[in-house]
């Protein structure tokens, strides 16, 4: 947990994984806590970095849906490329 006293009160700063870094374009999250008492900064760091570790987990299954899902659309386009090979050159066709 990083809580930061700055001239106009509490930041938390949150690195970004490194795997998230390229998806999210950026290296860490910095947020303004909104208090000037270092116990009450304290609670509410550990409550938006939980926050944050929650978010970098939906990107993380959104992703990988995503990469999934784009491996089966690959599939699909590729038994389609080769049906319509197999049955171009029952035509005397030829895909190139």
């Amino acid at each position: 947990m990083s809580t930061q006293k700055r001239r106009d009160g509490y930041y938390s700063r949150v690195s970004v994984p490194s795997d998230l870094r390229s998806s999210l374009q950026r290296r860490e999250v910095v947020k303004r806590l909104g208090v000037d008492e270092y116990r009450t900064a304290k609670i509410r760091c550990a409550r938006w970095e939980a926050h944050v570790a929650s978010m970098f987990h939906e990107v993380r299954v959104k992703r990988d849906a995503l990469t999934k899902e784009s491996r089966e659309n690959n599939m699909i386009i590729s038994s389609c490329a080769l049906e319509a090979a197999h049955s171009s050159s029952h035509r005397g066709m030829r895909v190139v």
